[in-house]
Formats: C-alpha cells, structure tokens, sequence
C-alpha cells in the first residue's frame, strides 16, 4: 500500500477515473483547485480556473476517462480532457436562454392542454388526481431562480451541485443550485445544450441508465419518478421526451433511485419503504 501527501490546503474529496489510470483530488470550496495524480503518486497536473471566490463544488470522470468535468460555484461546468488536461468547453447556466435551439420540457400539473402540445402524461392512479404532464416548449425562456440566501454556517446554495455523464460519454446532466428544480442536459458531439427540464419541486437526484445511454431517471422527493429519453427517429433526427409516472404507493416520497444492472429496472427508496419498477418496451 501506497502513501503520498497531495498539494491541497484542505482536501474535499477524492475520485479515481474508470480507468484506473488517475485519481481526482480537489481542495475545499474556499479554495479554486484540482489536481491529478497517478496511483504511484506522481502529480500530473494542476487545475485552478479562477483564484478569488468559492471554488469546486461537483466532479464526474466520464466513463471512458478520457474526460473531467468540474462544477464549480460560478455557475459553470468545465470540461477538461486528459491529452492536455486543459478545459477544452465551458457549459453555463444562464437565467435567460434566448435561443430557440433546444427542446425545453415544463412539469405541469394543471389541465392538459388540447391537441398536439408535445407533452408526455402520468399514468394516474385515480381519475380525482391531478394528471401530471409536460409541456414542450422552445426559448426564449426565463430559467427559474431562487435568491440565493446568505449564512456564515453553511455553503450558498449555489453553483453546479450535479453533474452526471450517461453510460457512453455523450451526455452530461447537470443542475445548477440555484435553479433546483431545473435539469440542463448538454450533447457532447455537438458541445451544445440539448434540453432544459423545468419541474414543479426541486431536483434531488439524477440517475442515468446504466445500459441506455439516452435515458436518465429523476427524482425531485415526491410520489413521482420522471424519465427523459433521447434517440434517433426513423429519419435520423434526434427525438427526445419526458414522462412522469406516478408511484404506486400511498404517501410514497422518493429519496434516492438506482437502476439494477442490467438497466431494466430501477429502484425507488422512501425513507422506510421501497418500489421496483420495471421499463415497458412500447
């Protein structure tokens, strides 16, 4: 077993690359830096993208290694590849989106609009309920932003507290803290945003499919869980959707989700109880 010191004021966390090959080491929010070392101790670069301010506040290694994005306080993910170890894209998260170039999808559970709107609806358990839809949209849009309160006892809830690569590298799920109920989902082939999901409640957890790479589950700690898909159409376009499906369970709050393995399934936990639900090839 191996023991070396690492360049850190205050050493947050820890993370190895799938691979092997590396491990992530980034300092506390006070302090802008991340370093890469080699499993034999050897520091193979040092990161910092900016000096003053809070600084690092999420890191995911996609799963071939080949890259590192890193959320940080500034509102911003920096993608950082591992020929140059240099940020080769920035992805913000803007409170006004002005282009209509990416699909955005709104929860709403108030009365379903007639005709063809590009929503996705619920199954519901009873006709009394409220079905639950999303609304298809395009910008320009104004994101929803809480204010960001200030306490000396705890961090700001601010900055990219989310960041997730699916099971093949190409897409990157991220929510900015300060926008919580706000899902941003960014193509990596293109380096471009591809969707926003807006929902009602805040974003607690994201899980992508482990075998179904256009797939991602989300949970925002309610009697729901909510699905975004991606795929090619039968004319090579790429289609998305959204769909709320209600849990089966009486005062059912969904505090965590995990797929099983073979990505055919996904876990549901309550705080004292649990739900499996199956995917339905349509």
């Amino acid at each position: 077993m191996k023991h070396f010191p690492v360049d850190t004021s205050d050493l947050e966390d820890i993370s190895w690359s799938p691979d092997g090959r590396y491990i992530a080491v980034w300092d506390s929010l006070l302090e802008y830096k991340l370093l890469v070392y080699s499993p034999d101790g050897r520091l193979i670069t040092s990161y910092s993208a900016y000096e003053s301010g809070l600084g690092i506040k999420s890191v995911a290694w996609s799963p071939s290694g080949q890259f590192i994005a890193v959320g940080s306080f500034d509102e911003k993910v920096r993608l950082i590849n591992n020929a140059t170890w240099k940020p080769m894209m920035e992805f913000s998260h803007p409170g006004y989106l002005p282009f209509p170039d990416i699909d955005v999808f709104k929860e709403s559970n108030g009365k379903e609009p007639s005709g063809k709107s590009g929503l996705l609806r619920a199954h519901p358990m009873g006709d009394a309920r409220p079905q639950t839809h999303y609304i298809l949209g395009r910008p320009p849009i104004n994101v929803p932003t809480v204010r960001v309160e200030v306490d000396k006892t705890s961090p700001p809830k601010r900055g990219v507290g989310i960041c997730e690569f699916s099971c093949d590298g190409r897409y990157i799920a991220t929510r900015n803290d300060n926008m919580p109920t706000s899902l941003w989902v960014w193509d990596l082939l293109t380096l471009s945003q591809l969707a926003l999901i807006v929902q009602t409640m805040p974003i607690k957890e994201i899980c992508w499919n482990p075998l179904k790479p256009g797939l991602c589950a989300i949970s925002c700690v309610n009697g729901h869980i909510y699905l975004w898909t991606c795929g090619s159409g039968s004319d090579g376009e790429t289609e998305q959707g959204c769909s709320a499906i209600e849990i089966p369970a009486i005062n059912f709050q969904t505090v965590s989700i995990k797929w099983t393995p073979d990505g055919r399934s996904i876990v549901l936990m309550d705080k004292d109880k649990f739900c499996l639900s199956f995917l339905v090839e349509g």
